[in-house]
């Protein structure tokens, strides 16, 4: 039935970054961790859940929070939008003038965006000099689920103070409906070296 197939894919909505990164109060992932810092290694498991939004100063913010098995729970606050994501930062009071753009533009096209701005580094900010880099990946299966993956890199140049700066590359897989579903980080400050690696283990929708 050729016309009813036309007119299903031009009813279809076109994909956007919010189809990758869901809000949806109640929405939980698992994560396993393991992160070598000069070659001591650990190992961790924590959860993100999705809490109510919060409006501060006329803006709306998704709340994230995350909770470890030893470790006191933090949140952190999103600006979404259909086409951008930007990290604004961890407290109510210290939230970022300009969000860090995690995502944006069209997934299902490869493209490129830099960023120039502050980055919450501990509890504080820091000028940060970004290249990101953005390319869909096709399906995979992903916690027993077929979804489209998009792959983002990101260059990172963290000024931490006149004389130490932060190096870092991050390589973020996220699933459509499912959102981040590995994150992977390979830095240096001064004579450390570290690297991490955070893989989904177990996901849970929202309630309808």
């Amino acid at each position: 039935m050729i016309v009813p197939t036309l007119a299903l894919l031009l009813m279809s909505e076109p994909e956007t970054v919010s189809d990758y990164f869901p809000v949806k109060p109640g929405t939980t992932w698992v994560y396993q961790s393991n992160a070598e810092v000069n070659g001591r290694k650990s190992f961790s498991t924590d959860s993100d859940t999705v809490l109510e939004p919060v409006s501060l100063d006329g803006v709306t913010y998704s709340v994230i929070e995350s909770r470890g098995v030893n470790s006191v729970a933090s949140r952190s606050f999103y600006e979404v939008t259909e086409d951008q994501i930007g990290f604004a930062g961890m407290t109510e009071t210290a939230l970022l003038p300009l969000p860090f753009t995690i995502l944006q533009g069209d997934p299902t096209k490869a493209h490129e965006w830099e960023f120039t701005g502050g980055v919450i580094v501990g509890t504080g900010e820091a000028p940060a000099e970004i290249k990101a880099r953005l390319k869909p990946l096709g399906t995979r299966e992903v916690v027993g689920r077929k979804v489209p993956v998009i792959e983002v890199v990101m260059d990172m140049k963290i000024f931490y103070s006149e004389d130490q700066t932060i190096t870092a590359t991050h390589t973020s897989l996220y699933g459509k409906g499912i959102g981040l579903i590995e994150f992977k980080e390979v830095g240096s400050f001064g004579n450390q070296k570290n690297q991490k690696v955070r893989k989904l283990a177990r996901f849970r929708e929202a309630a309808r």
